[in-house]
């Protein structure tokens, strides 16, 4: 009897430690809400140590610091909250370009059908998509030059039927 319960023990001990090696790993698909996570995570980093900081600073100003060791914490925050924005910057520039790669994905899957207006013209200063009815940059506010081919985006003088790019009809209200 004492047998059988030290195999079941064991044996239990064994499945315990043994789970996270025989877990299945994750999925390419799932890396995605990983790096959303990441992010956030380290958002909240940045946030809990700005708070900090600020929080340091009052203690200060109520005389609860002595100038030395208000100087050495307030620098040890700061440059925690630099690498912090550092990470955050990395992760969302890595996030713009994963979203850039699956509108692009998207466009070359849909050349055939309708594509969306937004995706067919850029702004010339910052590459943010624009409407082909913008006449300014939502993000920079750069003016986009006017309206362009509800096909390709390209530009048109305003008595043009047709599109010289892609020979789409272009509206009758932007000819003369």
């Amino acid at each position: 009897m004492e047998t059988l319960i030290a195999v079941l023990l064991a044996g239990t001990v064994l499945a315990y430690i043994g789970y996270p090696l025989l877990k299945p790993r994750v999925p390419d698909e799932e890396q995605t809400e990983i790096e959303e996570t990441e992010l956030d995570e380290v958002l909240a980093q940045k946030e809990t140590t700005l708070s900090a900081i600020a929080e340091l600073d009052f203690d200060h100003a109520m005389g609860n610091l002595s100038e030395k060791d208000y100087r050495e914490l307030r620098e040890r925050y700061k440059l925690k909250a630099l690498i912090l924005m550092k990470q955050e910057d990395e992760l969302a520039e890595i996030e713009e370009e994963s979203d850039a790669e699956d509108t692009q994905a998207s466009s070359d899957e849909s050349a055939d059908g309708p594509r969306d207006r937004r995706t067919q013209r850029r702004c010339a200063s910052c590459g943010t998509a624009v409407d082909a009815d913008d006449r300014f940059c939502a993000r920079c506010g750069a003016k986009t030059g006017g309206r362009g081919c509800p096909g390709c985006g390209a530009a048109y003088e305003p008595d043009d039927a047709f599109c010289a790019n892609c020979g789409h009809r272009l509206p009758a209200k932007g000819r003369k």
